[in-house]
């Protein structure tokens, strides 16, 4: 089958359905399902950028730019470049500054990046996101023996993590697998849809500073300014108010994030995450998890949430809002039980998949929050009943299509399905697994015309745990 990517035409096999052995017996990438399921929203309008969109370099200064890029290149990356100039990805600047992918490329190749980072190497992964969305992915990737005492000394001396002996640090690395999946996903809405913002990204995290600044729209957190500082606050986010209307968000990695993009740069596997994934990923993990996140095992604390892994659909709701300066509402859809077994849907199968298609319309990406069945497992719980929810993953609908008996296809990017393309899963699986899906305000509103917003939900949640202690 033959897709065209942002406009590069790429030949591969859609793989369709199966469930990798990782999703299925793994509930690291956890979505908690609420006991009740609750219609909560960020609400405001879409971020218009009013990006150029070019095919030609226009000025002597972009041809100076891109022949600088251009030598920093092997022959395979070059003809990605070239892609991007045709397709006109390189010179949009959909970014927050204005600055165009170009611009990023060329300051990640004319000036210093972070310590052990290898700047070749950054514009490698930029440009091979760029050219293809999908290779990225979530994985964490070991630690090699020369890396064990430094990551293992810095795990100790993490005071909140309280451990106490290089034993107990150790065992953190036994088994361990990522639960980065909704930042995957809000990166890949980044790779695919805001190009330039991407390139911006990851020009800033793995620059010397370790940090990139984000103006985001206050109606895109809530209709009340003050709620909206108090998002911000509850997540304690570092923020300057710029006006009534816009406020400067600081985003940074946790501190070890910069070891583990260090390991990536020479001991990148498979399909490991890249350095600049490293870097993109746990910045939007430390984001969601209220600036708790580490990056060495993969944990998080804060106090919105009750796991020490993944993030919550609010969490992860908030952190699309910011990223992509977007009003995100945030569609809850499964009914659960004490026994964590679903019993209804907040909505017909129907609504829903109309819902998704209305979004795909706009050329918007949807991530979904899919919960897996005992029954999905190779080796279900025999304790357990066969419908009862075994964990849960995020992905990202990026198109659909209808086959030959009118049953909808939904194609789908995942990040962590071991194979660098999209994967196809019909209505009739996915619909009944769907958890939940961030939608414009709008779509959302047709079918719950009257929704809390989330910061509502979420601050009668926290004084609840709060007053369980």
């Amino acid at each position: 089958m033959t897709v065209c990517v942002n406009g590069i035409s790429a030949n591969y096999n859609v793989t369709t359905a199966p469930i990798s052995k990782a999703q299925t017996n793994s509930v690291a990438n956890n979505q908690q399902a609420p006991q009740n399921a609750q219609k909560t929203a960020f609400r405001g309008s879409n971020d218009k950028t009013g990006a150029t969109f070019r095919t030609k370099l226009a000025s002597k200064e972009e041809q100076q730019y891109f022949n600088t890029v251009s030598k920093e290149l092997s022959a395979e990356d070059k003809k990605l470049l070239n892609g991007l100039l045709k397709s006109g990805i390189l010179l949009k600047n959909n970014s927050d500054n204005k600055s165009s992918v170009l611009d990023n490329l060329y300051q990640i190749a004319t000036t210093p990046r972070a310590e052990g980072l290898d700047k070749n190497v950054i514009l490698k992964n930029v440009i091979t996101t760029l050219a293809f969305p999908y290779s990225i992915n979530q994985k964490l990737g070991d630690i090699p023996p020369e890396y064990k005492a430094k990551t293992l000394g810095s795990l100790i001396e993490n005071k909140e993590l309280g451990l106490n002996t290089l034993q107990e640090a150790d065992a953190k690395f036994k088994d361990l697998h990522s639960s980065t999946c909704p930042t995957a996903c809000v990166e890949f809405n980044l790779a695919s849809k805001h190009q330039a913002e991407f390139a911006r990204f990851a020009n800033d995290l793995t620059s010397p500073k370790l940090s990139t600044d984000k103006i985001v729209d206050f109606r895109n957190l809530s209709k009340n300014l003050a709620e909206s500082v108090r998002l911000l606050n509850m997540f304690n986010t570092s923020f300057e108010i710029i006006d009534a209307n816009r406020a400067k968000v600081t985003l940074k990695p946790d501190k070890d994030a910069l070891l583990r993009a260090q390991i990536q740069t020479k001991h990148q596997d498979g399909m490991e995450r890249n350095a600049t994934d490293v870097l993109i990923q746990s910045t939007l993990m430390n984001l969601g998890s209220q600036q708790t996140y580490n990056s060495l095992i993969d944990e998080r604390r804060g106090d919105i949430a009750t796991e020490n892994t993944g993030l919550i659909e609010f969490e992860k709701t908030f952190i699309e809002s910011i990223a992509e300066n977007k009003s995100t509402t945030s569609m809850l859809y499964q009914q659960v039980d004490d026994n964590m077994v679903v019993t209804g849907y907040e909505c017909d199968f129907a609504t829903t998949k109309q819902q998704i298609l209305d979004t795909l319309k706009r050329d918007e990406n949807v991530i979904i929050g899919i919960t897996y069945f005992e029954k999905d497992k190779e080796q279900p719980d025999p304790t357990r009943p066969l419908d009862a929810i075994a964990g849960g993953h995020e992905i990202t609908i990026i198109g659909a299509r209808t086959d030959k008996k009118g049953e909808t296809i939904f194609i789908c990017q995942d990040s962590d399905d071991e194979v660098n393309m999209p994967i196809e899963y019909p209505e009739s699986w996915l619909l009944p697994r769907l958890h939940h899906a961030g939608l414009p305000e709008d779509i959302a509103e047709r079918t719950m015309p009257e929704m809390k917003e989330n910061w509502q939900i979420t601050m009668e949640n926290y004084k609840e745990i709060k007053k369980a202690g």
